[in-house]
């Protein structure tokens, strides 16, 4: 009997160790988003195409889903558009995905500001948002500012 509860007692001691290193295993890294570039890519006389592209890079063992990616645009420390668009991708294991954010910006929402804009030669930028993964979400923000000559 007392051969049985010492088996019955390694085996259970065993499972344990296993679950406590598989959790180990199963921890989510999470993953960095980078803001790698934005450039105007069509404009017309009423509103104009900032497209931004993002890197996100997955440090984990697994393949992640991009299910959405918000965004915020701030000039001048005024919110100037936001968003959300759906992607349908994965980003591999242990690799990077770079995502393409297109973002429509209507010029009459920028009237209000012209005047403090043309007295202070430079426009301040922040855009910010958030990359859902499904399992985590993962912020991401690039601040900058643009002179007018």
């Amino acid at each position: 009997m007392h051969k049985i509860i010492v088996a019955f007692n390694l085996v259970i001691i065993g499972s344990l160790s296993m679950l406590i290193s598989g959790c180990k295993v199963g921890e989510i890294k999470k993953p960095v988003v980078n803001v790698i570039k934005s450039k105007f890519t069509s404009v017309s006389l009423k509103h104009g195409r900032l497209d931004t592209q993002l890197s996100v890079s997955n440090p984990n063992v697994f393949k992640l889903p991009i299910e959405t990616v918000s965004y915020k645009l701030f000039l001048n420390d005024k919110e100037f558009i936001s968003g959300a668009t759906k992607q349908s991708m994965k980003i591999p294991a242990g690799g990077s995905q770079r995502v393409e954010l297109p973002l429509d910006i209507e010029y009459k929402k920028l009237l209000g500001g012209l005047g403090a804009i043309f007295k202070s030669k430079t426009i301040q930028f922040r855009l910010q948002g958030e990359v859902d993964l499904g399992l985590v979400t993962v912020p991401y923000q690039k601040i900058g500012e643009f002179k007018i000559n």
